[in-house]
This record gives structure tokens, sequence and C-alpha cells, in this order.
């Protein structure tokens, strides 16, 4: 996996030193949880998402019923 350089900056980031101050009370600690935010997303997953945003409206649509027996 390819870890997101930019995931840093985030607000909610572990590794932004204002959100280790504000969860811990100092900056001065090593972050050792990991999370799905910590990598970053799958370029055909950004493609899709990007197409689906791009090429359509975001009212209802039709499901099948093998989504709804999924």
């Amino acid at each position: 996996m390819k870890i997101d350089k930019h995931i840093g900056t985030l607000p909610l980031s572990k590794s932004n030193s204002k959100t280790l101050l504000e969860l811990f009370g100092t900056s001065n600690v090593l972050p050792m949880w990991i999370a799905d935010m910590d990598y970053e997303i799958a370029q055909p997953i950004q493609d899709a998402l990007i197409q689906r945003i791009t090429n359509s409206g975001f009212g209802y649509e039709y499901k099948p019923d093998s989504f709804l027996k999924a």
C-alpha cells in the first residue's frame, strides 16, 4: 500500500501535531494506531468516484432485487 504523503496535513490526521495535542495534551508522542485513512485511495476507486460525480445526478437510483438480497 502507498502511504499518502499529504495525509499529515489533514486536521484529524494522527500525524498532525494539533491533533496529538488535543488528544493527549502534548504533541510529543508517537502515534501507533493505523486506519484506512492513513493510506491513499486506490486509483480505480478514485476514477470510479470521479466518473460517478462527473457524469450523473445524485437522485434516486433503481436497485434490482439482487441488491436487496445481498
